[in-house]
């Protein structure tokens, strides 16, 4: 029987990235205003993850440059390298943000590759992200589309959520999540070499709250989904859903100018759990 191996690569990214989303420690979008400043100065993010935990090899580091262009508008520029259990990747970053009346919307688009077992393989994704006011003032609304393309594998996403502000110092965020993905699997059995093509689902919940103030701030949360796992036998191939729990804590501190981030992940998967510990830094550039 053949390895899957394209396929594989493609579920580990793909819905890692999604299962990550909630946990990881703040982007640069969510860092600053809604409304960029033009006398904001531009920022610096250097952030890296490593297991702490668990079977996982996988570690990475990220820079990423935020810069106020107007009133109004943000230049995001950025990279990642990182390291997998039987490879490594990396991928150059673009985007920004823009406020148009009430409504702002951010986007970024990677463009990279790696080695997974020998195997080159390329990775493009481009994400946009809107948040508009509801007429309830506390309330927000977001929405992300998204599209990923992996060694050939293309998957395209949807996140549906909200942001309320229930006091000062408290806010929560909901979200509905949603990637579908083709798989494409090549395997032998004992009598025959079979080629199979399908689609796969994989929903998730997702909800996060913050708690604090500009010196300090605690978020918390819990990542649901529905993840395919891969099961053959001698007579037929078809990806079955496994359900994944990742709960996070963090703590973000203002250290003079600098913003401190640190999270920890568990993730509850049915080989194990992971932990992960993410670290990011936030530079103001004078």
């Amino acid at each position: 029987m053949r390895p899957l191996t394209s396929y594989c690569v493609a579920v580990v990214i793909v819905f890692g990235s999604a299962q990550h989303a909630a946990a990881q420690a703040p982007t640069p979008a969510q860092l600053a205003t809604p409304t960029p400043s033009a006398k904001m100065p531009d920022n610096l993010f250097v952030s890296g993850q490593t297991p702490i935990g668990g079977d996982s090899s996988s570690r990475g580091a990220s820079v990423e440059w935020l810069h106020p262009m107007t009133t109004t508008t943000a230049l995001q520029m950025g990279g990642t390298v990182g390291k997998s259990q039987s490879g490594w990747f990396s991928y150059l970053r673009a985007g920004g943000m823009t406020r148009l009346m009430s409504m702002t919307f951010a986007s970024t688009v990677d463009l990279g590759g790696g080695h997974d077992s020998g195997n080159e393989f390329t990775y493009r994704r481009a994400r946009g992200e809107l948040t508009l006011p509801t007429g309830f003032t506390p309330l927000l609304a977001q929405a992300e589309a998204d599209y990923i393309s992996l060694a050939g594998n293309v998957a395209t996403g949807l996140r549906l959520g909200a942001i309320y502000q229930v006091t000062s110092r408290l806010s929560i965020r909901a979200n509905a999540h949603g990637y579908l993905s083709k798989y494409d699997a090549h395997y032998e059995t004992a009598t025959e070499i079979v080629d199979e093509t399908g689609y796969v689902l994989n929903p998730a919940g997702s909800v996060r709250a913050d708690y604090g103030s500009v010196k300090w701030k605690l978020l918390a949360g819990v990542f649901l989904s529905k993840r395919p796992a891969l099961t053959t036998d001698a007579v037929t191939f078809a990806p079955s859903m496994h359900a994944t729990r990742t709960t996070f804590a963090g703590l973000q501190v203002r250290a003079g100018a600098q913003d401190l981030i640190g999270v920890v992940d568990v993730s509850e998967q049915p080989g194990g759990r992971i932990t992960t510990l993410m670290v990011s830094v936030k530079v103001p550039l004078q």
